[in-house]
């Protein structure tokens, strides 16, 4: 790309097409970078990614005004020994359908938002991100 004067119209509105959207952008940039979106492309017709893509981008993690609620205090001990009892491995994290669906509830009722429940087969980085902010909430309500 040739230089372009940041003060142009033009130059914002490429600007603006280059920032990621949401979860979802990033998820497919993270899926087309690593060659796992070539993948279950060549083996499947319709994965139901593109459907994922446009719920995930509306999973509020990037903006700033997303306010969460207190968690209760039934669900900082379940969090706690959720947390206690995974085997969280350096490489990744192994999931049982049980704990996505328990991340992906208390991640709902935590901060307020409708999302679809997060495709492991495509990428692990939604639950990642679903498992880092209820940590940074529930750090914040022990303290």
């Amino acid at each position: 790309m040739k230089k372009q004067d940041k003060r142009t119209s033009e130059y914002k509105q490429w600007k603006k097409e280059q920032e990621s959207k949401g979860l979802g952008d990033v998820v497919e940039a993270i899926t087309k970078a690593t060659g796992i979106k070539a993948i279950v492309d060549a083996v499947t017709e319709d994965c139901g990614c593109n459907d994922r893509k446009k719920n995930w981008n509306k999973i509020r993690l990037f903006k700033k005004n997303l306010v969460p609620r207190c968690l209760t205090d039934d669900e900082k001990s379940e969090w706690k020994l959720f947390r206690e009892n995974q085997e969280w491995k350096i490489e990744g994290i192994k999931l049982f359908d049980a704990d996505i669906n328990y991340i992906w509830s208390t991640y709902q009722s935590a901060f307020n938002v409708s999302v679809s429940k997060p495709c492991t087969n495509c990428s692990p980085a939604p639950l990642i991100y679903m498992i880092e902010d209820i940590d940074k909430l529930y750090k914040e309500s022990i303290s």
